[in-house]
């Protein structure tokens, strides 16, 4: 099973701080990165998707052991560069986004989650057919979806 997470809007809240050397830096939720080793532990495989450039976010994708990846397009692009052989293979393939730029990629997935506080569109989307966690972005929507998977699949640790 693998899991794509958007990373602006999801695993943070969407603010971008720069320090005065024009540094950008985010902010992560302790939770997700406690989700990344329970996903692990349960044969499931994480991967972040963004547009920034952000150091920091490549350094917090490291820490974690997790593939990072860089689209200067819309995420769905990169989904066909990086899995063109699951898109028929649904099962293993999820998608947590919170924009509209990540609406396409979504639709691709087998299974679609957004934080509370996605786009009002990204939420009309997921309330007929997927999830509306209840966290908001940056505030553990990972955790939440990591823990939802383990429950609905029964999944035993590895």
């Amino acid at each position: 099973m693998i899991i794509i997470t958007d990373v602006d809007g999801v695993l943070t809240d969407g603010t971008i701080y720069i320090d005065s050397k024009g540094t950008e830096t985010k902010r992560f939720n302790v939770r997700d990165g406690h989700a990344v080793e329970i996903a692990k532990k349960h044969g499931i495989r994480i991967i972040f998707l963004t547009k920034s450039r952000a150091e920091c976010i490549k350094k917090r994708a490291d820490f974690l052991g997790v593939e990072c990846f860089v689209s200067d397009d819309k995420a769905h692009s990169i989904v066909y560069e990086i899995f063109p052989t699951y898109l028929d293979e649904r099962v293993k393939f999820h998608y947590i986004g919170d924009d509209v730029i990540d609406i396409d990629a979504m639709l691709l997935a087998k299974q679609r989650a957004c934080p509370a506080d996605a786009h009002p569109k990204v939420i009309d989307i997921m309330l007929s057919t997927d999830i509306v966690l209840k966290s908001k972005g940056g505030k553990g929507c990972l955790r939440e979806y990591v823990d939802y998977l383990i429950q609905e699949h029964n999944l035993k640790p590895c």
